[in-house]
């Protein structure tokens, strides 16, 4: 018999197989070389006809035909997924992992406010006592010694008389320069020339418009009082093609700077010095 042929299994009727066919002859789902799906389903055929209440069950090739007198199943082991179980509790904290890559460098930020005056500081130690006694015939005795003028010309020492406000005028005058009593020939800078009698080095408002005069007297062009540091410290001259700032306080005095009318630049520590 063909029954006889088969490996049976034996089951009992109240186990939980599904059933994919019902019937005399059926298919299993799923072509593959054994009784195992490609989507891991069994398949097998039980017996139509129980004995004592069970039937045989055996595994059939997928896609092959039960034999006659059973019934084709089929059964997956993988069951519905159960609902989700409560959360775990929560683990220890883990070591602390080691310092990551420098993050690249920001932006600089914006100038923050002004701080707050800070406290007097102390009193420096006190100077050396001057000469005792100094009287013009020996401050006299100065006059045509060497020294060196504020932007490093070698020159000698021109000592003026008293004023009609008693003070006396200590000057280095570059070599070149007038070291008479009543009269001192100074340089705008930018090439021309002015006398007076005030001493060579003198950064005043008065001055700082000589020093315009003398280049309007050559160039032409107009002058201005301007502001170059803090409140107004400097006389400017435009002529059509350039603009020429004296700074007489601040603190590039006695700088004279050059530029383009649509520059107007004002002094800085690398231009030339007038006297």
């Amino acid at each position: 018999m063909e029954r006889a042929r088969l490996r049976m299994l034996l089951i009992g009727t109240g186990s939980a197989v599904v059933l994919v066919a019902g019937g005399g002859i059926a298919y299993a789902a799923g072509v593959a070389s054994g009784p195992v799906d490609s989507s891991g389903a069994f398949h097998g055929c039980y017996t139509n006809q129980a004995v004592n209440g069970s039937h045989a069950v055996v595994l059939q090739d997928a896609g092959t035909t039960c034999p006659k007198g059973t019934t084709a199943i089929s059964w997956s082991m993988t069951g519905p997924a159960g609902p989700a179980g409560p959360a775990g509790d929560t683990g220890a904290v883990g070591a602390a992992g080691g310092a990551g890559p420098a993050g690249a460098t920001g932006a600089t930020g914006a100038t923050g406010p002004a701080g707050p005056k800070g406290d007097t500081g102390d009193t420096g130690p006190a100077g050396p006592q001057g000469l005792a006694g100094t009287s013009l015939s020996n401050i006299s005795d100065l006059g045509g010694l060497a020294c060196s003028t504020h932007d490093g010309q070698a020159g000698t020492i021109a000592v003026r008389p008293a004023a009609s406000d008693n003070t006396i005028a200590v000057t280095c005058v570059a070599a070149g320069g007038s070291t008479g009593t009543t009269s001192v020939t100074h340089d705008d800078g930018v090439g021309q020339t002015w006398t007076d009698a005030s001493p060579l080095g003198t950064y005043t408002l008065a001055e700082a418009d000589q020093a315009a005069g003398a280049y309007i007297g050559a160039n032409g062009g107009s002058a201005f009082s301007v502001t170059c540091g803090t409140s107004i410290d400097a006389v400017q001259v435009l002529t059509g093609t350039q603009s020429v700032i004296w700074q007489y306080a601040g603190q590039y005095a006695g700088r004279v700077d050059v530029s383009s009318v649509a520059q107007q630049y004002c002094p800085t520590g690398t231009d030339p010095v007038w006297s």
